[in-house]
């Protein structure tokens, strides 16, 4: 005897969608809270730079003196490549994972009349849309009524890719800021001041008592 098919259960797997969809949304904000510590850390990076460039001594390196302060960029360097890797090869995995199991189930939903469309109307709204220009001949067939920057196929700027190009440009720009201190010149030392002050309202009385005329004795 063949088994019938089983009705298909929409209450538990409306259920099983939005566990997935409350598990994103952990994830996401573990995620977000990781870019915000890394964030943090990184104001701290630059303000130590500023500290250790005016109250530190130089060092000589290659034959020139330098400040000490080119190794700071490069320990924040250090410190946000570990952000990265929590963030996007750790949780940011695991959001993907649960994003696609929610992308499942709500497929189910739509196939068995339940109209759940979060997940697909997030994805196509999420990335971002660059316009490639046609070539001239193309652009020219168009004629002029169509915008040119639309013209073309569009490239997409997913979240990965948003997330790598959020840490990579932040180390670029970290690795720049060390190789500047070291090709900088260090900060001149301040001059000391005269030993010597001085009080110009104690010498003018000086002068003053020795101009006056002398008392006469009785």
């Amino acid at each position: 005897m063949i088994m019938g098919r089983k009705k298909f259960d929409a209450a538990l797997h409306l259920q099983l969608w939005q566990k997935a969809v409350d598990v994103q949304m952990h994830f996401n904000d573990i995620g977000w809270r990781i870019r915000a510590l890394g964030l943090t850390v990184l104001t701290f990076t630059f303000g130590a730079i500023g500290v250790v460039y005016s109250n530190s001594e130089t060092l000589l390196i290659l034959g020139r003196d330098a400040t000490p302060a080119f190794l700071v960029p490069i320990v924040g360097f250090m410190l946000w490549v570990a952000f990265w890797f929590t963030d996007a090869g750790w949780y940011h995995k695991l959001l993907v994972g649960s994003v696609k199991d929610a992308m499942r189930l709500e497929k189910l939903l739509n196939a068995n009349g339940v109209n759940a469309r979060l997940g697909k109307t997030i994805g196509e709204e999420s990335p971002i849309r660059f316009y490639k220009p046609r070539s001239w001949n193309a652009w020219k067939s168009r004629g002029p009524r169509k915008a040119w920057m639309r013209a073309g196929k569009p490239v997409e700027m997913h979240s990965k890719v948003k997330l790598h190009a959020f840490y990579g440009g932040i180390a670029l720009l970290l690795l720049a800021t060390s190789a500047l201190l070291l090709l900088a010149p260090p900060p001149a030392d301040e001059e000391t001041a005269p030993a010597h002050i001085e009080n110009k309202i104690s010498f003018e009385m000086k002068t003053l008592h020795s101009d006056a005329p002398a008392e006469q004795k009785p």
